[in-house]
């Protein structure tokens, strides 16, 4: 669209993260490790990691059996894998039953920004999310994705996010994270800072490029 002159792309800024700040930064003693895996399968829009680390889920709460761990999947996604036939409703019960009883937890419902102030740690695939969690100073463990093509943006992210393609990676990543003193963290702090310029008076900018560009009569 964009070749074609059908359609131009304004970088100035995100609204919603404009006025988000570092919450609980340093939170990786007690805070939890999260998983939000994506909701489609499907390699054409990204894929999902489902189905490669849902077992490993289980094996992170052996390794930190005392830290909280939590499972929050798109609310799409069960739903979407009946669909396709990828799971039945037995295998979704079954994963559920068997998640919770090694103590970890299932969200389905709770405020996503209410959820996150708990969250030390994020492990996920690609989303919007992954901007709005890099924004507290807080560690996120992307599993990668190489039918995703990253905007400027999340590549400049990238330099402050631990990337993982298997188990082995994750673990390595989240040992690094809590018995390493968190090696990327004030790369993150830069690139945060930077960020916080360029979000400052988004919510103003898309206004006025409104008023001035698209509704000028």
């Amino acid at each position: 669209s964009v070749g074609r002159k059908n359609r131009k792309i304004l970088d100035i800024g995100y609204p919603s993260l404009e006025r988000r700040k570092s919450t609980n930064g340093d939170n990786q003693k007690n805070g939890a490790i999260m998983w939000t895996p994506r909701w489609s399968y499907d390699n054409k829009v990204g894929g999902s990691h489902f189905f490669e680390y849902y077992n490993f889920i289980c094996t992170i709460k052996m390794i930190y059996p005392q830290r909280k761990i939590v499972f929050r999947p798109h609310p799409m996604m069960f739903d979407n894998f009946l669909r396709k036939g990828l799971l039945n409703k037995e295998d979704i019960e079954h994963y559920k039953k068997e998640i919770a009883s090694l103590g970890i937890i299932l969200d389905e419902n709770s405020e996503l920004n209410t959820a996150l102030e708990e969250v030390s740690v994020l492990i996920t695939d690609f989303s919007t999310l992954i901007m709005q969690f890099f924004m507290t100073g807080r560690p996120i463990i992307y599993c990668a994705s190489e039918k995703i093509k990253l905007n400027s943006d999340y590549i400049e992210l990238m330099e402050g996010i631990y990337i993982a393609r298997n188990e082995h990676e994750i673990r390595n990543a989240l040992y690094e994270i809590f018995e390493m003193n968190d090696p990327l963290k004030e790369k993150r702090k830069l690139i945060k800072e930077k960020f916080d310029y360029k979000f400052e008076g988004s919510t103003k900018r898309v206004l006025h490029t409104l008023e001035n560009d698209f509704l000028t009569i």
